[in-house]
């Protein structure tokens, strides 16, 4: 008996032990299970943002102007000059020290500057633009600064995004439709075609319109334009021969509208550079 009960004992352990480990295999099993569907969520995710940054314009290939100014109390200050950069497709071609106002280039190379994350960001950090709420650093040393005042005025530093219609660019067709006093880098770029003025200014003051919004009616960059009829350029400044019999073509016209007085002149195909 005693040998009989010795081997019972050693088979109730050795089951004991084998049903023990059902439960901690279950316990291992299910926060594993809990951590493999939290990595295929976030990845699910992250790929659909991903997919719909992708989705919207800009998209990659999409070829956009914005004209736009620095106005520093009472007066216009140079454009951020053309540094060579361009990681990304948001850029400016501009080079003229003694110009009111640029235009920036906004065609995305990359999901970087594409869609959602086409930004004033982007072409801040490409020119080597020093941003925050309160000052804006220019690569020429001209400083917007919050903390400074516009005479004896306390002053506001603010971006303000002008839009227009579908027809000729001109200071009078464009209005006010946007202010932003902080996440500058973050606004983003919503259409083409569009106006921003980059202003220290003082409280309630009106901020001007970018005296550039015109140069979007005279870009060479744009591929596939063709003119219509008249010059090349804008047509309340569309240039016209000495008899006023034909409009002469424009030098750098994009949208070929009818110049001033030109009657039947053609205007030039352009193409990108």
């Amino acid at each position: 008996m005693g040998k009989a009960s010795s081997s019972k004992k050693v088979a109730r352990a050795a089951r004991a032990g084998s049903t023990s480990k059902g439960p901690e295999r279950r316990e291992l099993g299910f926060p594993l299970a809990v951590a493999v569907t939290v990595i295929l969520g976030s990845g699910l995710v992250l790929y659909a943002r991903s997919d719909h940054a992708s989705a919207v314009e800009p998209k990659i290939g999409t070829h956009w102007h914005a004209a736009y100014g620095i106005y520093n109390c009472d007066k216009w200050v140079a454009p951020v000059a053309d540094n060579g950069q361009d990681p990304h497709g948001i850029h400016t071609h501009d080079q003229d020290a003694t110009a009111e106002g640029g235009v920036m280039h906004v065609h995305p190379f990359d999901g970087s500057a594409a869609g959602s994350k086409a930004t004033l960001g982007v072409f801040f950090e490409t020119l080597g633009v020093k941003v925050s709420d309160s000052k804006i650093e220019l690569p020429d040393g001209v400083v917007l600064d919050e903390s400074t005042k516009c005479g004896d005025q306390d002053a506001v530093l603010q971006i303000v995004r002008f839009s227009g219609g579908s027809g000729a660019a001109t200071l009078d067709s464009y209005t006010q439709s946007d202010v932003y006093e902080n996440d500058f880098g973050k606004i983003r770029y919503r259409e083409d075609r569009e106006a921003f003025t980059i202003a220290l200014m003082p409280a309630g003051a009106t901020v001007p319109k970018p005296t550039s919004i015109p140069q979007l009616d005279q870009l060479s960059d744009i591929e596939g334009a063709s003119g219509a009829t008249g010059a090349g350029a804008t047509g309340a400044t569309g240039s016209t021969d000495s008899t006023g019999s034909t409009g002469s073509t424009g030098s750098t016209g994009a949208t070929g509208s009818t110049g001033a007085t030109g009657a039947s002149g053609t205007a030039p195909t352009t193409t990108t550079p």
